[in-house]
């Protein structure tokens, strides 16, 4: 009888950790998707935080976006510094695009009290809201410098517009200051890391200016400060979103080539009588014909006020000043003031 064939058996899977493992992988997954669920169908997602940039620990500017139509949702504002900075000097940021901001720790002179009336050697520092102080290599340039220096006294007859040179750890502007009284200083910069700002300090020749000094009267026309032969008279028109300047300079009742001067063809720099926040600068504009003498600016429309223009422009090799005072709007019969 042949031998009966043994019976194959038959493999048998047995893998108790593996079955235990994935079933230990869908628990966790189960229980993540239970978390998740809001219980009215829609699975929740965790916001993003808003990004905002603090300085010096005590101001925070959140960042708003706004439609298409431009009109503020009413999120992300600005929240306001916090009470009891330990920063009071600081300059606040709230400013508008013609205000200054009064220098505080900003901006600091080895002398702003001075006896002479001559010219006087200015040696200043400029430093950010962090006290990081602003060297040429933490500033970018503006129209050819790193820093442009303002100067003008508290009776508006009197201006200086210097290019300060950094030499030996210091800004330095020398600006022949020949009478007494109250000086405005006007620093404008443009750091690498933050916005362009003009920094004010009050510098003094012997006694500040008494608060009732006679200041300049209006004229549409005037000589150059450096000399009589060169003239310039100015028209003023208001259109409807923005105000127009019209200088026609001459030599000798002829009129004058103009050469530009730091990356323009003529600077405007305008004052308030009333306001010494004020400050707004302008180049000069397309419409400008140099070769005829005609030049003119372009700005916004100015509020009710008296105010003084210094236009600088390059003639004959040199850089000749021309000032301007005039009115913007006047006071109707109820002694209310007209729309500027």
């Amino acid at each position: 009888m042949a031998a009966m064939k043994k019976k194959q058996k038959q493999p048998v899977i047995q893998k108790p950790l593996v079955i235990a493992g994935i079933f230990l992988v869908l628990i966790v997954i189960l229980a993540v998707a239970v978390q998740d669920y809001s219980g009215d169908g829609v699975v929740k997602v965790q916001p993003t935080e808003e990004k905002t940039e603090v300085r010096a620990g005590t101001q925070v500017a959140s960042i708003t976006i706004l439609p298409k139509d431009g009109t503020p949702t009413g999120e992300g504002e600005s929240s306001p510094a916090t009470e009891g900075s330990e920063e009071p000097e600081r300059a606040s940021r709230t400013t508008g695009p013609d205000s200054t901001l009064i220098a505080g720790k900003n901006v600091t002179f080895a002398i702003d009290r001075f006896q002479k009336l001559a010219t006087q050697p200015l040696k200043l520092n400029i430093f950010d809201d962090n006290d990081v102080e602003l060297g040429p290599d933490y500033l970018e340039t503006i129209r050819g410098a790193k820093v442009h220096f303002f100067l003008v006294h508290h009776n508006m007859k009197l201006f200086r517009h210097i290019l300060a040179d950094y030499r030996n750890s210091v800004w330095n502007a020398s600006a022949n200051m020949p009478w007494a009284g109250t000086y405005y200083a006007y620093v404008m910069v443009d750091p690498l890391r933050g916005d362009p700002v003009t920094y004010r300090y009050d510098l003094v020749v012997r006694s500040e200016s008494p608060e009732d000094e006679a200041k300049a009267d209006p004229t549409l026309s005037a000589n150059a400060i450096e000399s009589s032969r060169y003239s310039a008279t100015m028209e003023m028109k208001r259109f409807d979103d923005y105000r127009g300047f019209l200088y026609d300079v001459q030599k000798d009742g002829q009129p004058v080539v103009v050469t530009p001067h730091n990356d323009a063809l003529g600077e405007m720099t305008l004052f308030s009588h009333k306001d010494p926040s004020f400050m707004r600068v302008a180049t000069a504009d397309v419409a400008s014909q140099e070769g005829l003498g005609k030049i003119s600016f372009s700005m916004a429309n100015l509020p009710v006020g008296r105010y003084t223009a210094f236009m600088e422009v390059m003639i004959d090799g040199q850089i000749r000043t021309f000032a301007h005072t005039f009115d913007i709007g006047q006071p109707d019969d109820d002694g209310n003031p007209e729309e500027a």
